[in-house]
């Protein structure tokens, strides 16, 4: 269950030390990336020490009981051998050969806890957002008006979105875009990234087979685009106008009805996951800061800080697999 591909990208489970009235083992938790990754790290050291069968961890973690996941997922700290047990008191370090536990302290901005919003430029801030846990998803995006003086009178204000959508722990092509008909698919207008091509490009779903998904015919609108991928990752990258002639709009003030997929391989085919996320946008005016368009609210203000984890955008770690063309933004740091 180590070595088999299938097994290592749809993750790992805890399961019930007792079997139930049907002989079989219960499902208790989900693993995060990390407790996945560790996990099997430690599984390959006991396989190598001679134990085939019968494997065993103490892995440590929490869950948010708020979050109707069946089994839920645990967000693993740490992953030891069996023989340390819950009872007793803890290791300080994790086992050697493991990858090292995931940072605990929240993100920090340009070296700051805070920003303040009126003195900070759109530059560089980046909202990040997790969109599936197992395999790890996330959609990174920066999003900045036009116009910092008129945004409140435009009904869709306009401006650019950059988007950068992050496949951890698998290789696929892989696409992200908005429905006309949310939470259904089609139709929908998307941007897929093709690895082995070096191609991103605008698509149109018009139904659930192969010949409904055809590139926009009224031509390719995006600037920045990349792909890259290595063994664990794949990064799509591309930068559009939030409001174009003839195409479904972000808009800045209402909640935006997304859809995502990611393939077996790099060929454009059937989805091995698909997804739907209805996502509030901050966007950021410039000179003024980060719009918070509270829905609930009918006077829209800016926010004096985040409200969403804003990350600072650096360099990516992982090499592209083919040529592709450098982009103006630089995908989030990521393992290599």
């Amino acid at each position: 269950l180590a070595d088999v591909g299938v097994c290592i990208n749809s993750g790992y489970e805890v399961l019930t030390v007792e079997r139930g009235s049907d002989g079989r083992f219960g499902r208790q938790v989900t693993l995060d990336q990390y407790g996945n990754e560790a996990t099997r790290a430690l599984s390959l050291q006991v396989e190598k020490e001679g134990q085939l069968t019968g494997f065993r961890a103490t892995v440590v973690g929490t869950w948010d009981d708020t979050v109707q996941d069946d089994p839920p997922v645990l967000k693993v700290n740490q992953v030891f051998r069996s023989e340390v047990g819950c009872d007793g008191p803890m290791p300080t370090t994790s086992e050697p050969g493991l990858p090292p536990p995931p940072p605990t302290s929240a993100p920090v901005v340009n070296g700051q806890e805070d920003i303040t919003m009126g003195e900070t430029d759109c530059t560089g801030l980046t909202t990040r957002v997790q969109i599936r846990q197992n395999p790890l998803v996330e959609l990174s995006y920066t999003a900045v008006l036009d116009d910092p003086e008129g945004y409140e009178e435009a009904t869709l204000p306009n401006g650019n979105i950059t988007a950068e959508l992050v496949l951890h722990r698998g290789e696929g092509w892989i696409g992200m875009g908005i429905s006309g008909s949310y939470p259904n698919m089609i139709p929908g207008e998307v941007v897929i990234g093709l690895p082995d091509a070096s191609s991103v490009m605008q698509y149109d779903l018009s139904s659930r087979s192969l010949s409904g998904v055809n590139a926009a015919a009224d031509g390719q609108q995006l600037t920045d685009t990349n792909i890259v991928q290595n063994s664990t990752h794949t990064v799509l990258t591309f930068t559009r106008r939030l409001v174009e002639e003839g195409r479904l709009p972000f808009d800045a003030n209402e909640e935006n009805g997304l859809i995502w997929a990611v393939g077996f391989d790099n060929e454009l085919g059937y989805h091995q996951f698909k997804g739907t996320i209805s996502l509030n946008l901050l966007v950021c005016v410039p000179g003024r800061g980060i719009f918070d368009n509270d829905l609930s609210s009918d006077n829209p203000s800016l926010s004096p800080t985040p409200f969403l984890s804003v990350t600072p955008t650096m360099t990516p770690s992982i090499p592209p697999r083919t040529s592709v063309s450098p982009s103006s933004i630089s995908p989030t740091a990521l393992p290599s």
